[in-house]
C-alpha cells in the first residue's frame, strides 16, 4: 500500500525538522515478506545501526536429501523441500509452509522417515538493513543443480523509498565451463567441499560461506560452498545479509575466481 499524502507530507516535515535539530531520527522502511514477486506492508521504523531499506525479489529452489544432525544426535532422516526443513521423528518439524510428497515409517528404531521432492519459490522482502551491508543488483549462487539461489535487490536511504517493487532476476541456468567445490551443512560452521558443481551464467566465483541462518524464532548453524556471480564478492564477515526467506549472520564470507578448467584461456 502506498503511502497517503498527508503520510508522505508528514515523513517530509519529520525527516526535514530531525535535519534541522540534529536528532538522528531513525530511518522508516516498508516492511514485508510474502510470496510471488511484490509484497505490501506498513511503514516501520527501523531500530538504531540500520540506516537503509531494502526491497528483494528472490528465487530459489532446493534438492530434497540426507543432511548431518547436530553433534551427539541420534541420527535420523532429514528432508529440504524448496526453503522449507522437516526433520523426521514422532512427526513433522516445520518452519514454514510447505508440501510433504510422501510419508512412511512408523516411530521407534528409524523413527518417521520424511521425504519430498525439490521445488522452486519465488518471494519477495521488504526491509530495514544496514547500507554498508546491502548490495543494489543480481547475485546468483548455485550449490548444485537443483540448490540456488538468485535475487535482485535496490537499496535506498530514504522513508519509504522501498515500497515500489523491483524486476525478478534473470536465472540462466546455462553451464559456463566453470566448477567450484560444493557443500551445503546445517548445525556445523564448516564443510568440505569434496563435490564438486558446474556453475551456470554469470557464474564466475567461488564462495565458502559459513555462519548462522534464522528463519523466524529458529537459529541455527550454517555453511555452504559453490559457485557464484562476483556481486556475492561484496558480502564481508560479520554482515547481516537477508534472503526473501532467511537472514544469514556471516562469520566466513570466502570469495575467490573459480579455476579455470585444463586447456581454457584465463
Amino acid at each position: 500500500m502506498r503511502p497517503s499524502t498527508r503520510q508522505r507530507t508528514f515523513l517530509l516535515a519529520f525527516t526535514v525538522l530531525c535535519t534541522l535539530l540534529g536528532l538522528g531520527c531513525p530511518l522508516s522502511c516498508e516492511v514485508c515478506k510474502g510470496p510471488g514477486h511484490t509484497c505490501s506492508g506498513k511503514l516501520k521504523k527501523c531500530e538504531a545501526g540500520k540506516d537503509a531499506c531494502v526491497v528483494l525479489v528472490g528465487e530459489s529452489s532446493t534438492r530434497a536429501g540426507d543432511c548431518p544432525l547436530p553433534p551427539g544426535k541420534e541420527r535420523k532422516h532429514w528432508n529440504w523441500v524448496g526453503r522449507h526443513q522437516y526433520m523426521a521423528g514422532e512427526g513433522a518439524w516445520r518452519l514454514e509452509e510447505t508440501i510433504l510428497e510422501k510419508t512412511w515409517g512408523q516411530p521407534g528404531e528409524h523413527g518417521w522417515e520424511i521425504w519430498g521432492e525439490g521445488r522452486k519459490s519465488v518471494n519477495t522482502l521488504k526491509a530495514c538493513m544496514k547500507f554498508s551491508d546491502c548490495y543494489s543488483g543480481f547475485v546468483s549462487t548455485t550449490m548444485g543443480p537443483n540448490d540456488y539461489m538468485v535475487s535482485n535487490a535496490q537499496c535506498c536511504q530514504s522513508d519509504g523509498c522501498n515500497h515500489d517493487s523491483v524486476p525478478p532476476p534473470q536465472n540462466n541456468r546455462t553451464e559456463n565451463g566453470l566448477m567450484c567445490p560444493s557443500c551445503i551443512v546445517p548445525f556445523q560452521d564448516s564443510c568440505p567441499g569434496t563435490r564438486a558443481t558446474r556453475c551456470v551464467g554469470q557464474e564466475t566465483h567461488c564462495i565458502y560461506f559459513a555462519g548462522n541462518v534464522q528463519a523466524g524464532i529458529f537459529n541455527t548453524k550454517f555453511a555452504t560452498r559453490g559457485c557464484a556471480t562476483q556481486s556475492a564478492c561484496y558480502t564481508k564477515p560479520g554482515a547481516e545479509v537477508p534472503s526473501a526467506s532467511y537472514l544469514y549472520f556471516l562469520r566466513r564470507a570466502d570469495c575467490l575466481p573459480a579455476p579455470q578448467p585444463p586447456g581454457r584461456a584465463e
